[in-house]
Formats: C-alpha cells, sequence, structure tokens
C-alpha cells in the first residue's frame, strides 16, 4: 500500500512535473468566470495497487473505512485501518458483494449481495471471519441495495421490484422487523444511495424525480421532500459533513465525473476535486473526504482534506 501526499495545482496532480492521467486525460474544467472556483485541497493516494475500489465508509469511531474490492478471486467486501496499515478482506463468497456500511456501533457491516441469487442485504460481524447472515426477509421479486444506517441504528436502503423499472426507498428501524416505505412512487423514477444526516431526522438520496438524476432530501418519516441540486447534469450519491452543515455528492456537470459541496440550505455548490471523484464519504470529525478516482487501470482511494470552508 501506499500513502503519498500532493496538491492539486490548477486542474492536473503535481506528480514528477507531470500529469497524472485520470478519466481519460487531464480535465481543464474550472467553471466559468462566475461560477466557484475548484479549491487546492491537500489530497492523499490511500491504496495503490488494489484491483478496483470502490464505494469507501468510514466506521463510526474513525478507525477504519469499508470498501468493495475485485483484489481477491472476486469483489468482496475489504476494510483498511484509516490511518495506515494492510487491507483485511471481510467476505469471500463467490457472489457479488458490495455498497458496504457500517452499523451504528460499528460492530457490523452491510452489504448488499447477489449471493442468494436476487441483490439482497446482508451483514457480517465486522472484527471476525463469520458467516454472513440475510439482513430482510423479502421474496425473489424484490431487489434490495445501498444500504445506510443511521446513528440510532435504522437501516435505509433502496427497494426495487424485479418487474419493474423504478425503486424506493425503505427504512427497517431499529426496533422493528417490518420494512417501511420511505418513498412510494408507481412511476419509472430511481430512488437510490441514501445517507443519513448526523442526527438520523432527514436523508439524502439521488433521484430521477425531476428527469435527469439529482440530490433530494427527504425527512425520516416521509415529509418534507426537497430537490436541493439542479444541474441537469447526473448528481448523486451524496454524504452528509459530520456538523450537518453541507453534503458532498459527485456531478457530471465539468464533463467529467467531479465532487462538489453544497450548502443543505441550498445555493451554489461548491466544486473540490478536478481529476475526477466518485463516491465521497466524510471522516466522522469532519477533518477529511475519502473519495475514488478512476486512474489508468481501474479505481483508488483517496483522501483530502476538508479546507475549502
Amino acid at each position: 500500500m501506499k500513502r503519498a501526499r500532493y496538491t492539486l495545482v490548477g486542474s492536473a496532480l503535481a506528480i514528477a512535473g507531470g500529469c497524472l492521467l485520470l478519466l481519460g486525460g487531464c480535465s481543464s474544467d474550472s467553471g466559468g468566470p462566475n461560477e466557484p472556483q475548484p479549491r487546492v485541497p491537500v489530497t492523499a493516494q490511500y491504496t495503490d495497487g488494489l484491483k478496483f475500489v470502490g464505494n469507501p465508509s468510514y466506521s463510526p469511531d474513525g478507525a477504519w473505512i469499508l470498501f468493495e474490492s475485485d483484489t481477491g478471486a472476486n469483489r468482496d467486501i475489504w476494510k483498511m485501518p484509516a490511518a495506515d496499515g494492510d487491507p483485511v478482506q471481510l467476505t469471500t463468497d463467490p457472489a457479488f458483494d458490495t455498497a458496504p456500511c457500517w452499523s451504528a456501533d460499528g460492530s457490523l457491516v452491510y452489504f448488499e449481495s447477489d449471493r442468494s441469487g436476487v441483490k439482497k442485504l446482508w451483514s457480517i460481524v465486522s472484527d471476525a471471519s463469520a458467516a454472513a447472515a440475510r439482513v430482510t426477509a423479502s421474496g425473489d421479486d424484490v431487489e434490495e441495495g445501498s444500504p445506510a444506517c443511521s446513528i440510532n441504528g435504522d437501516l435505509a436502503y433502496e427497494y426495487n421490484s424485479v418487474s419493474t423499472s423504478y425503486s424506493n426507498l425503505f427504512i427497517l428501524r431499529a426496533n422493528s422487523n417490518t420494512p417501511q416505505a420511505l418513498t412510494s412512487h408507481s412511476s419509472p423514477i430511481t430512488n437510490r444511495t441514501p445517507a443519513w444526516s448526523p442526527g438520523g431526522a432527514q436523508l439524502a438520496f439521488e433521484s430521477t424525480a425531476s428527469g435527469g438524476s439529482a440530490v433530494w432530501l427527504i425527512n425520516d418519516d416521509g415529509t418534507g421532500l426537497t430537490q436541493l441540486t439542479e444541474t441537469g447534469y447526473y448528481e448523486g450519491h451524496p454524504a452528509w459533513s459530520p456538523d450537518g452543515t453541507e453534503i458532498a455528492y459527485e456531478s457530471r456537470k465539468s464533463g467529467y465525473m467531479e465532487l462538489y459541496v453544497v450548502p443543505i440550505a441550498g445555493g451554489t455548490a461548491l466544486q473540490i476535486t478536478v481529476n475526477g471523484g466518485y463516491w465521497p464519504e466524510y471522516s466522522p470529525d469532519g477533518s477529511q473526504l475519502v473519495y475514488c478516482v478512476f486512474g489508468a487501470n481501474s479505481p483508488e482511494m483517496w483522501v483530502m482534506d476538508v479546507d475549502w470552508e
């Protein structure tokens, strides 16, 4: 593993006087004269040489980062010490295991997997090699994915009928075995990648309700549905800052997939990457943001300092 610190200069990474080619080339997208210009955050490459790295997620105590990877025989769930250290493989099933997240107390890891034939939610003990367990009892006519656990232990996830082309968000409360629909529609709309607010009272998520994908907000009781971003470009995979004041998300507004932050109250979004960015996630103390960048072969994890305020 390699952790080297670089500083983003202009629209390229200053590495040995050259340019790291990402997303097919160095991006020069910096917006128009009236748009916020990208800041220059200090960025550290967190992984190097692993085979595909995606969907990073900090443990509640900030000590570990979960991610999915093809480094083993197939796509599995891994974790790595946030400070530095070697990756640890958590799942070894020949199925496709993706989109990991932590339970509220950090004892369990939730993820989506097609090991039963249809994509479902599963959990596994986070600090030991143990058999995975099904989280819900839905039938084969339903796919489940993109789990997210609140500080209260409530689990939000994507619920998709196999026979339709739309999906809704469901919540499995910590004290219940019966999932509840958070959104409900019967048109070809996709609601996915839910992210809980720090206090567990709201969720941000990606939705195509207004046409293209955008970031929306909703209260955990289904009220207060609000569209937060609206550019006409793809926008999704939101992540709340620990202080609850802003949301980081991915967008193709610049022509490449880059990361942006926008205040919860709404307003102008700020671009925070200039050489590509996917799957943002804040550290629990709010000092850093982990994300992934597609390089020449496969995506790797990077960490940047949160210094754009």
